[in-house]
């Protein structure tokens, strides 16, 4: 027991203050609780049956999941909402995906995943200690994109379901095989679909007998990716010498999903690897060989239109767009990563990702209901697109109204199937105004701007024309390879196009 305790005071000291009280509490709990429920047990099992049903109805209604036949499983641990669900349970052999740490765990759950027949998962990224997120059951990972489709979502999990197509072969095609170096950086190449690793790094001898008393020393890996930042995660060796998702960079359920989107190659633009550097700690760095055997392969993984339904909003077609009074109270901080204020910005990607603010009035610090973008066609139609509200507490502060959080505005449309656009608007619901970009804050400098779609060959640039101050001229936002760009006549350009919803008749906007 004085081992076992002294063990857990090593470990928990990364985590919490270990000191003789909170020996002495954690100790006392460890008793006291078990006795306790020994004495419900067996005085009052009524008692515990109704705690047990209070406890499930309380998980149910926070974490509700669709009706299933037959048996499912859950990812990655809380496999408490599949029970309080009344779900039949299909268990893999490692019930939680943070303890497959290694290859052999790792193919015994994703070879259990297809011999047991399990029709629905219910799938849900969870890593622990900022560990890279697709090395928890990362075989596992390449199975479910692979023979399963993703249906829908419920409370936070992908529900995924086994594909008619599920016998299929996995085929995994070599990219290339190396030798890496730890603390020196191999490039990923760019290639369509996914990438899909082995990095076999070993313990020296030395490390392979101090694992015998502590846990690994953690190595971390620094990634680079294609739009230039960076991040840093921990690396687990075992579990990365098994097949493992390496590109692109996963890290919530809903970018799991947009896997299987049509547009995946576009939608995880900023989030594929250029460049990994795996590094130890230092000081302990003689527990690792320094050189490392890298496998890499691509995985293609089928495109599933379902989940473009699911991943982006779905706009609302209106007949005639109306004209708008200015207002000043709005502002697009980015269109597809780039900065639309003061010059030209030229895309080819499908989908169209916008960042910025927008409220009723600044000045009386008055925020919006809802707030949507339109794109407006030549002949005044307009597309209008709900979009996601998010926290710009910046602003409010600048216009002296700290409280006014919620007035910004993120999202990602797909423009795939768009005809030909000459205006780009933000609409809110209230009063009718047309915004003009000025009084903005970080010190914008010019609220001109021009933004086109062009295909990658054959096209002049449309940004070559003249446009004129205070403008913002926004030419056929087409989808590669299907539309040529039409120009729109700079004197006719909106001014900072932004609306405030009145003369359309829409609750959704």
């Amino acid at each position: 027991m004085i081992v076992s305790i002294a063990a857990w005071a090593v470990l928990s000291a990364n985590y919490i203050a270990v000191n003789p009280q909170t020996l002495v509490n954690r100790f006392l709990n460890g008793v006291a609780e078990p006795i306790r429920g020994i004495g419900i047990r067996l005085t009052n099992r009524q008692k515990l049956d109704e705690k047990l049903s209070q406890t499930n109805t309380e998980i149910k209604s926070k974490f509700p999941l669709p009706l299933t036949e037959g048996a499912a499983d859950l990812y990655s641990s809380n496999l408490s909402v599949l029970f309080a669900n009344g779900i039949r349970w299909a268990p893999r052999p490692i019930l939680q995906s943070y303890s497959a740490y290694t290859p052999a765990l790792a193919i015994l759950n994703s070879d259990r995943l297809v011999s047991a027949g399990t029709n629905r998962v219910f799938f849900k990224i969870e890593p622990i200690d900022w560990r890279y997120p697709a090395l928890e059951d990362g075989k596992t990972w390449i199975t479910l994109l692979t023979k399963y489709r993703a249906s829908g979502v419920a409370s936070d999990y992908v529900v995924l379901d086994k594909a008619t197509d599920s016998n299929r072969d996995q085929v995994e095609v070599p990219i290339s095989s190396f030798i890496g170096r730890l603390g020196e950086e191999f490039n990923v190449p760019d290639v369509s679909g996914a990438v899909v690793a082995s990095i076999d790094i070993q313990p020296t001898r030395l490390g392979k007998l101090a694992t015998l008393a502590f846990a690994p020393t953690p190595l971390r890996m620094a990634v680079t990716y294609d739009n230039g930042k960076q991040a840093e995660y921990r690396y687990v060796a075992e579990m990365g010498s098994s097949t493992f998702l390496l590109s692109p960079t996963v890290s919530t359920s809903k970018e799991f999903m947009a896997m299987q989107s049509v547009v995946a190659q576009d939608y995880f633009y900023g989030h594929k690897p250029t460049s990994i550097r795996i590094f130890d700690q230092g000081e302990l760095g003689f527990l690792w060989k320094r050189d490392f055997k890298v496998h890499l392969s691509r995985v293609r993984i089928e495109p599933n239109e379902a989940v473009d339904a699911m991943l982006f909003q779905q706009p609302i077609k209106v007949g005639k767009f109306g004209e708008y009074k200015s207002s000043p109270d709005c502002f697009i901080d980015y269109v597809n990563e780039a900065d639309p204020n003061g010059r030209p910005i030229s895309t080819d990607s499908d989908l169209l990702r916008l960042k910025g603010w927008a409220m009723i009035s600044a000045k009386e610090g008055i925020q919006s209901d809802g707030v949507s973008i339109a794109l407006v066609s030549p002949d005044g139609s307009a597309l209008i697109y709900p979009l996601d509200k998010s926290n710009r507490e910046d602003v409010g502060i600048h216009f002296g109204h700290p409280d006014a959080k919620m007035v910004g505005f993120e999202d990602m449309l797909n423009i795939r199937a768009v005809d030909p656009v000459t205006d780009v608007r933000i609409v809110q619901k209230g009063r009718r105004a047309l915004c003009l970009r000025s009084d903005l804050p970080h010190g914008a400098a010019s609220p001109r701007s021009w933004v086109t779609c062009s295909r990658p060959q054959g096209h002049a640039p449309a940004h070559r024309q003249r446009v004129r101050d205070r403008a913002i001229a926004v030419a056929a936002l087409a989808p590669r390879r299907r539309r040529a760009i039409t120009p729109v006549d700079a004197a006719r350009a909106p001014v900072c196009a932004c609306s405030l919803l009145g003369a359309i008749d829409t609750s959704a906007a």
